[in-house]
């Protein structure tokens, strides 16, 4: 794949593009760690922020055509979150075949990144409410950024990783 030596030739003293592998077993138990790090913080991004892109995508076609409603963005986006799980979850149907034990971490990356802003709001000016700013639907324009690098993310995360172990438990029942 690609070229890059994987954990199944790692064990041996030579892969197939003639680079010198070490026989230790331990680099073989370190690259599958790097290998599921690196896989997971791809997954977590693409199910937190690419599907969180497409919420937002979704919810401006939906202002567009049904003209500029305050409410829609309370039920759609903040505090309930309806179009960002929705999106988690038609992202991880459609990636069904491909899920993988990383999909049930795709909330870390948006965790802490989350735990970040959090910290930012709280020790940060003391005038802005931490409800409003991270989950609610009264924020002012620069606030609703938080919500919308923060917050939704990890929702989508969230969503995403329960959504995939629900259907890789379907998948298993269906099999036996």
């Amino acid at each position: 794949m690609l070229g890059i030596s994987g954990p199944r030739n790692a064990p041996s003293e030579t892969s197939s593009d003639s680079r010198t592998v070490p026989s230790d077993p331990l680099v073989g138990h370190i690259w599958k760690v790097t290998f599921f790090l690196g896989k997971m913080v791809l997954e977590s991004a693409g199910a937190s922020y690419l599907v969180a892109l497409v919420a937002f995508a979704v919810n401006v076609g939906l202002i567009v055509v049904l003209g500029d409603h305050r409410w829609m963005d309370a039920v759609w986006i903040g505090p309930t979150f309806l179009m960002p799980a929705a999106c988690a979850v038609a992202f991880a149907y459609l990636r069904r075949n491909y899920l993988s034990s990383c999909s049930y971490f795709a909330w870390v990356v948006p965790g802490l990144a989350f735990a970040r802003g959090y910290l930012e709001v709280t020790r940060g000016s003391g005038d802005l409410p931490v409800w409003d700013t991270l989950f609610g639907s009264k924020c002012g324009s620069s606030e609703c950024l938080y919500e919308a690098f923060f917050t939704v993310p990890l929702a989508c995360g969230v969503v995403y990783s329960l959504a995939s172990g629900w259907i890789q438990l379907k998948k298993t029942a269906m099999q036996a």
